[in-house]
């Protein structure tokens, strides 16, 4: 479970997710459709040896990105994973920390902001923007040349954030070295 560290978190947050005047994501676009990328993601994130241990109650997966926040409620809200309820919330009102991080196509953050927060909240980042991989998201999801879902790993950014994926799952992955 993610402690908070008082104010300081806070501020972390408000700066960070409510947009510090730098560059956001929102001229990307989805290639794999939200109800098709976010259960792979999902599914991904639960292949992490390291995860288990870090869940409290329930999985928060804070949400950066008002469309992509609809679109995860609708499907992710209330389900499980590795046994624990999803609770999926807005990432600039997200003061009981989360577990993971997802940056949608319509974020109004960049990567360096969300990697940042994530460091310091022990939080896992994923997307379903494959171009925010390669710049630093941890977990991600692209169409591939036959048109089929790709699983995206950046590598450092996955260890960085103490994410330990098994070798089966990297070798039917793109691992991205950044």
């Amino acid at each position: 479970m993610i402690a908070l560290r008082g104010r300081t978190v806070i501020f972390l947050v408000l700066f960070f997710l409510v947009g510090a005047g730098t560059p956001s994501a929102e001229h990307y676009e989805l290639s794999v459709p939200y109800d098709v990328h976010v259960p792979l993601l999902l599914k991904l994130v639960s292949k992490s040896r390291t995860l288990p241990e870090r869940l409290g109650a329930e999985v928060r997966i804070a949400v950066c990105g008002r469309r992509s926040l609809g679109a995860l409620r609708e499907i992710a809200d209330g389900k499980q994973l590795l046994g624990k309820r999803i609770r999926v919330i807005d990432a600039t009102r997200a003061r009981a920390g989360a577990e993971i991080i997802y940056v949608g196509p319509d974020a109004e953050v960049s990567v360096e902001e969300v990697r940042a927060l994530a460091q310091a909240t022990g939080a896992v980042t994923v997307t379903g923007v494959g171009e925010l991989v390669e710049q630093g998201i941890a977990l991600g999801v692209k169409l591939s040349p036959s048109h089929r879902p790709k699983i995206l790993v950046n590598l450092a950014a996955a260890r960085q954030q103490g994410i330990d994926l098994p070798a089966a799952v990297l070798a039917i992955a793109e691992v991205v070295e950044r």
